[in-house]
């Protein structure tokens, strides 16, 4: 009984990432912030720089968390639910998501100051290093608790590109846009590569009904 739950469980998340405009999401909002990065790097370290850091990043990661998810609930609805069906996962209350969702922007804020400060005193080699193992070791975890094969070949690569871009002898935020940028880049990928092999192998139907 407890492997038929588990194994339910494990379909319904792998699932959600069936068609890779997740993983293209995730890309693109890697890409952004790497971008920020790579445009205070053109200026030498200043206060409007850590500025534009400080507020671009909150920003970004505010429009993943609202607007990202509209994105690919609608490329859903034209692509994924019309070929494969439509899968209606228990929702919370209205409340509780408004209060989940105002929670997640203060935590992006705070993580985003608290993250500046913490790492002001650090090796900019260690902060680069850190931050791009942190995210690689996240991605492990997903491809274990989803579970997805191609997770664990991402992080891998994140590992490498963290690697690469702490030994790049430029400033660290040109660093942390090369690592924020490739990281990006391998989701963007594995998202593309994926929507290719899902649109290969599936068709256009009649959209059927599963509430998990």
């Amino acid at each position: 009984m407890d492997s038929t739950i588990k194994s339910t469980v494990e379909r319904t998340r792998q699932y959600w990432y069936i068609d890779g405009f997740n993983e293209m999401l995730a890309g693109l909002v890697f890409m952004l912030l790497g971008a920020i990065n790579f445009i205070g790097g053109l200026y030498a370290p200043s206060m409007g720089s850590a500025v534009l850091v400080g507020i671009g990043y909150p920003l970004v990661m505010l429009a993943w968390i609202f607007a990202g998810r509209v994105w690919v609930r609608s490329l859903k609805e034209k692509i994924t639910y019309p070929r494969t069906g439509y899968v209606k996962y228990i929702q919370p209350q209205r409340s509780s998501r408004v209060k989940r969702m105002v929670t997640a922007s203060f935590v992006a804020i705070a993580v985003s100051i608290i993250t500046m400060v913490v790492i002001r005193g650090l090796d900019p080699f260690w902060v680069v290093l850190g931050t791009g193992l942190m995210i690689a070791a996240f991605i492990g975890y997903l491809a274990v608790q989803v579970p997805l094969n191609r997770f664990f070949v991402l992080a891998i690569w994140v590992a490498a590109v963290s690697i690469a871009s702490a030994f790049i002898p430029v400033s660290e935020n040109l660093q942390m846009g090369f690592l924020l940028t490739g990281s990006g880049l391998g989701w963007l990928v594995s998202g593309v590569l994926t929507l290719l092999s899902y649109l290969k192998n599936t068709r256009p139907t009649e959209p059927g009904m599963e509430e998990i």
